[in-house]
């Protein structure tokens, strides 16, 4: 159920923002004329528009889930603590964007482990959950968001289990992303720009050596690609799909083979 005190700061923020809309317009027609006036309102209705629209989708999601994933997180005091120091705060990825990515894969969820790198609040973890992925694997730097993400999982389980829907077995574990371990089977690894390059090397480097041990189909789903060139810049890293934002790679397994282990 929604109550008044949750959505007190949804209007405060809509509230805000109509005042800026007002003041900006109102500028512009000082400065330019109407018809410049009239030009910017449009501009601004749309993009306004655009954002409620996403705001609404995610909190929808939210409410259905019976989870709380919304916000930004700064929390710089626990990501300068990694071997990197070059950890990024906790954004959620958006619904829309999530699905699209979700969409371009080859793997079948069913067959595959799911992981998050990065997984914060754990808000890609229940998309892909409900997505029917076999396995959902969160790893989390900070231990207060790791604790976030098993609680929203464990709430969407309940909610699963009642609706004789199927649960995935999940789990968050609470360490670096450099030391991350690979499941066996197919596995698409998630992350949202999660870190800075000098921790993604790391990552790349051992699922590199994963997949030369084990080999078998692993893609990477970059959302929000700013380092996408370091991925880019080892052959391994077949970019097989993207947008303006996004970016999917498979591993070559291939490659792997061809180039000697403990390349950096």
């Amino acid at each position: 159920m929604t109550t008044l005190g949750g959505s007190v700061p949804f209007l405060r923020t809509a509230l805000d923002k109509a005042h800026r809309f007002r003041t900006d317009v109102s500028e512009v027609a000082a400065r330019r004329g109407l018809a410049a006036a009239l030009g910017t309102a449009a501009t601004l209705s749309v993009g306004s528009a655009r954002r409620a629209g996403a705001y609404l989708l995610e909190t929808a999601v939210d409410l259905k889930l019976g989870t709380t994933t919304r916000g930004m997180v700064k929390n710089e005091r626990v990501l300068t603590a990694s071997a990197g120091a070059d950890g990024h705060v906790y954004q959620p990825v958006p619904v829309r964007k999530f699905r699209r990515i979700l969409a371009a894969t080859t793997l079948r969820p069913g067959d595959t482990t799911f992981l998050d790198l990065g997984a914060g609040r754990g808000r890609a973890l229940l998309l892909a959950a409900d997505a029917g992925f076999r396995r959902v694997v969160g790893i989390e730097l900070d231990p207060g968001l790791a604790a976030d993400a098993r609680r929203n999982l464990a709430r969407h389980a309940q909610r699963r289990s009642a609706g004789a829907g199927s649960v995935p077995t999940s789990s968050v574990l609470c360490h670096d992303a450099v030391d991350v371990v690979l499941p066996s089977g197919p596995v698409l690894v998630f992350l949202y720009n999660s870190f800075g390059p000098w921790t993604l090397r790391r990552v790349l480097e051992r699922i590199e050596e994963s997949v030369r041990h084990d080999p078998r189909l692993v893609q990477l789903a970059y959302h929000n690609p700013v380092h996408a060139e370091v991925v880019e810049a080892r052959p391994a890293f077949v970019r097989t799909a993207g947008g303006r934002d996004w970016a999917l790679f498979t591993v070559a397994r291939r490659a792997l083979l061809l180039e000697p282990a403990g390349r950096g």
